[in-house]
Order: structure tokens, then C-alpha cells, then sequence
């Protein structure tokens, strides 16, 4: 320590000496009513500090209760609110399983609207709507017996295995054999509708007086067809058609062989040859375009005309 600190030291100590004697000497000097009024001052002090610490403990202790009240009263609320919830909750679950046994009943009883509709307010991830649905949807295709639906029906039941009920389960098992089954002969038979289309095709396009078998072939195969068959054959017109087409081309065959023969029976051309021609010529103009169309020889009608006005000039020479 320096002597500066030390000096230092030295006279605080002695300032503080010096006011403990100037306060001894005073309280020497005080009167008994001084050191009375002084004494209850005293009292009167630690009466107020005791009564400010009382009115804090006070203070506080009514904090803690307001504290302990609100507490309680929010854990009142959160349990009525728990209750709240709880029976709505279980207001919900009765609602919901009520509508989840109608829809069973509806989908056994064949009533697939109102099952439908039913299981729309479920939504799908209670239980096990999701499958109930497709389920629902199957069956209700399965009974409509429209075949264009086999091939929707097959996959809407394959998709919905797991179904709670038993009977549905089982009543989707057996549903799905025998719609399998139905589909496979509804592919088979498209099959075989498509391969006889093909065949009637071939057989009455361009028809000619040569193209009846085929036509016979292609006609008696489509009768011998199931009518579920015969329905998705769609140019079964086509036969008649050609039927009609093909004694159409016989009656103007035989009209035209008719008329081959008179021109053939003119034969050799004379002078004399005049009715022959004739007859013949009138008989090919009174043919259709398509019975003309198949006369083999009229090249010979025409020489045989051009030949007979050569004879007839020549006549006329020789006489002028």
C-alpha cells in the first residue's frame, strides 16, 4: 500500500471516530422526553414496516387465489369443451354408423341410388367405403346385363376386396366369377362377330354373277350365329344387298345371252338378212345400260349392219 492510500486510511478513520463521539455526546445531551418521543418514533416505524410487510404478504396471497381461480376456471372450460366434443363426437360416430347399416341393407336389397347416396355422406375414408363403393357400382352394372359393361364390372370388383361384410364379400366373390365369366364369352364372341364381318365383307364387295357362293357361304354363317352374336355384326345389310345384286346381274345375264343369240342367228349377211338384223338391233336397244354391258357379241351386230348397207349400195349400183 502507498503512503498516499495509507494517509488516506488514516483520516477516514478518525472522521468516523469523530462523528461516533459527536453522536455519543448528543444522545448524553437529549432530555427523557427526547429519548421517549425518539423510542415511540422507533415503534411507530417498525409498527408501518410491519404493516407494509402484512399488506404485501396480503397482496400476495390474493394474487395467488385470483391466479388459482382463473386456473380453475380454465380447466372447468377445457373440460366442458372435452365433453362437448365427446358427445358430439359420438353424436357423430352413432349418426354415421346408422347411415353405414342403411347402406349395407340398400346394396343387399339391390336399392344402388340410395346406397350410393348413402355412402357419398360417409365419404370415403370411413371404414371401408371406398370398396363398399365400387362394390356398389359393380353390381349395379352386373344387373343392368349390359355386356358393353362386363369389362367396367371385372375391374370394379377386383379393385374392391376387404369389404367387412361378410355377405358382401361373398356376394363380390361370386359376382366376379361369374362376370369373368360372361366377359370372356362376350370377348369371344366380339371375336367371332368381327371375323364373320370380315367374311361378309369380302364376299359383298364388287359382286359379281360369279360371287354368289361366297355370298351363300357368308349368309349361312351369319345364321347360324347366336343373336347375341348377329347383334354386333354390323353389315349383315351387306348379304341382301348383294343377294339382290347378284339376281339383278342373272336376270341381265339371261337377257343379254338372249340377245347374243339373235345376233349369232344372223349369220352369214345377205340381202336376205334384213328382219335377222333388225330384230336383233331392236332387242339390244331395248337392254338396260347394265344388260348391254354384257352382251359378248354386239361387235358382231355391228359388222354385220355395216356389212348389209354395203350390200344394199352395191344393189343400188348395179340397177342405176
Amino acid at each position: 500500500m502507498s503512503l498516499k492510500d495509507s494517509l488516506k486510511n488514516k483520516i477516514a478513520q478518525k472522521a468516523r471516530e469523530s462523528t461516533e463521539k459527536k453522536k455519543e455526546l448528543a444522545e448524553k445531551s437529549k432530555t427523557p422526553e427526547q429519548l421517549a418521543a425518539e423510542a415511540d418514533a422507533e415503534r411507530r416505524k417498525q409498527l408501518d414496516s410491519q404493516q407494509k410487510q402484512f399488506d404485501d404478504e396480503r397482496k400476495l396471497f390474493d394474487n395467488e387465489k385470483k391466479k388459482r381461480q382463473a386456473i380453475k376456471y380454465c380447466i372447468i372450460a377445457v373440460l366442458v369443451t372435452a365433453l362437448a366434443v365427446f358427445i358430439g363426437v359420438s353424436a357423430t360416430r352413432a349418426h354415421n354408423a346408422k347411415l353405414y347399416d342403411k347402406s349395407i341393407v340398400c346394396i343387399t336389397e339391390g336399392e344402388y341410388k340410395n346406397a350410393s347416396e348413402l355412402l357419398n355422406k360417409l365419404g370415403d375414408n370411413y371404414r371401408d367405403v371406398k370398396a363398399l363403393k365400387k362394390l356398389n357400382k359393380a353390381l349395379d352394372y352386373y344387373d343392368s346385363e349390359d355386356r358393353y359393361t362386363y369389362e367396367k364390372t371385372v375391374s370394379l370388383l377386383s379393385s374392391s376386396g376387404g369389404i367387412e361384410n361378410k355377405l358382401l364379400e361373398e356376394k363380390r366373390e361370386s359376382t366376379l366369377d361369374e362376370a369373368q365369366t360372361l366377359y370372356a364369352q362376350y370377348q369371344l364372341d366380339l371375336k367371332t362377330a368381327s371375323d364373320i364381318s370380315n367374311i361378309i365383307a369380302q364376299a359383298c364387295t364388287d359382286v359379281t354373277i360369279y360371287s354368289e357362293p361366297a355370298v351363300i357361304q357368308a349368309k349361312q354363317l351369319y345364321e347360324e350365329q347366336s343373336d347375341t352374336v348377329k347383334a354386333y355384326i354390323k353389315n349383315a345389310y351387306m348379304l341382301d344387298d348383294a343377294t339382290k345384286d347378284i339376281e339383278a346381274l342373272k336376270q341381265n345375264t339371261e337377257k343379254a345371252k338372249a340377245v347374243e343369240k339373235k345376233i349369232a342367228k344372223i349369220g352369214k349377211v345377205t340381202l336376205k338378212s334384213k328382219r335377222k338384223i333388225e330384230s336383233a338391233r331392236n332387242a339390244y336397244d331395248e337392254l338396260t345400260f347394265d344388260e348391254a354391258a354384257l352382251v359378248n357379241n354386239y361387235k358382231t351386230l355391228e359388222k354385220a349392219e355395216n356389212k348389209y348397207r354395203k350390200l344394199v349400195r352395191d344393189e343400188k349400183n348395179k340397177k342405176g
